[in-house]
């Protein structure tokens, strides 16, 4: 770990809002506990606030945060979190606040415990969401529980924000609360993950964090910047069927980056995983008009690319994986869009600071348009546990040289 020349503040969590469209629940006399595994160590933590999505504001009576580490023999906090000195805050519709500094000691690897008490009745629009619950995870009690510092069990995320059923994927999500930053006199790097579902479900993005933590603590942090059903070219596509006839799918990849992942942060290093949805979507949704092709998606691509670097990211591109869908009468034309499309992301490679080939890591020898078995949840589509460790091995290998070089 190399120390810098002085303590500066730097994200060490933060997931995307996506707003649904509709409402997913109520809050009223309800406590919020999101409980984040910190990469960094530091004396000071921060947070992000938004109400990007909502129609009113958001009235928070009591925020806290407090530390312990794994086994939660030593517990630090719960300190109150304030705005301007205020412990009551308000959060605009359409806004976002960030809050004052909270004096507390936090370890790499230790849990924050971030409590949001909201008294008054709050519709629910947007979540920041989650599957796999290794390092985010929450919680819902009745009550202000803001100043316990113990996580008892309460309501799911799935019964608090019952609107969220319908994809029990998305089995972790709370609202709110954006970004987490801690003040470090560690030089660390900040990695950006861009993407859909496979992104978002985190089952990579956990095991990353883990491997990072394991090996090298304190000297990286990772930002979730994946939305479920998410495309690169194109914005949500029209789904009656789903919560807020499909606008959780947000906008199109090309044009919410720079929100998403650099709204007021720089990633030094930014991973792209995106195009599975452009190659399956216009059929299933039958949008003939939204055909993508090859060459459309790799313009689509650099000019994240150009962005990112613009920005001064680093860019690590991978292929399109595998996406089980030949049991559909589709299949085949998506099919020859992901091949074309890996074909110039291949040919281009070097248009990028680094390259992954996870179509070729983890597909099938024998069947080159299927994911390997125990990979992924069954569908074909998106990695498991064990899928998620092989794509953050391999990703973390690229980023340590690259980190090496820089």
């Amino acid at each position: 770990m190399v120390r810098g020349k002085s303590a500066q503040w730097r994200p060490a969590w933060q997931y995307v809002p996506v707003d649904f469209g509709t409402v997913l629940g109520t809050f009223e006399n309800l406590t919020q506990k999101v409980i984040i595994k910190s990469l960094l160590g530091g004396e000071q933590v921060k947070l992000r606030l938004e109400n990007f999505c909502q129609k009113q504001e958001m009235r928070l009576e009591s925020v806290t945060v407090c530390a312990s580490d794994p086994k939660r023999e030593i517990v630090n906090g719960p300190v109150s979190v304030t705005v301007n000195g205020e412990r009551r805050i308000r959060v605009s519709a359409g806004k976002s606040v960030e809050t004052d500094g909270a004096f507390l000691r936090v370890y790499p690897g230790w849990d924050l415990i971030i409590s949001m008490y909201f008294r008054e009745p709050f519709s629910v629009n947007s979540a920041h969401c989650s599957r796999s619950q290794r390092t985010f995870r929450t919680a819902f009690l009745n009550g202000d529980r803001s100043m316990d510092p113990e996580v008892k069990p309460g309501k799911t995320a799935l019964e608090a924000l019952p609107g969220l059923r319908l994809d029990t994927n998305l089995c972790v999500a709370q609202t709110g609360l954006w970004t987490v930053s801690v003040r470090t006199e560690d030089s660390s790097a900040i990695v950006g993950l861009f993407g859909d579902s496979i992104t978002q479900m985190s089952d990579y993005s956990d095991a990353l964090q883990e491997l990072i933590l394991e090996e090298i603590p304190g000297e990286m942090s990772v930002l979730n910047g994946g939305i479920s059903g998410n495309r690169l070219l194109f914005d949500a596509a029209s789904a009656p069927e789903l919560p807020g006839g499909g606008k959780m799918y947000g906008d199109a990849g090309k044009n919410r980056l720079i929100r998403d992942l650099y709204a007021g942060i720089c990633p030094d290093f930014l991973f792209i995983l995106e195009g599975i949805n452009d190659c399956t979507q216009w059929i299933g949704f039958g949008l003939s008009e939204e055909r993508p092709d090859g060459e459309s998606l790799w313009k689509g691509m650099e000019g994240l690319i150009r962005t990112a670097r613009q920005k001064g990211s680093k860019v690590i591109l991978s292929t399109v994986m595998p996406f089980g869908y030949s049991g559909d009468p589709f299949w085949k034309q998506a099919e020859e869009i992901r091949q074309a499309f890996n074909a110039k992301i291949r040919d281009n490679r070097k248009s990028a600071d680094g390259f992954l080939d996870l179509d070729e890591i983890i597909r099938k020898p024998e069947d080159p348009s299927s994911m390997r078995d125990g990979l992924h949840l069954g569908d074909g589509v998106h990695p498991d546990a064990e899928g998620g460790k092989l794509i953050a091995r391999a990703l973390y290998d690229v980023l340590r040289n690259m980190a090496f070089m820089r």
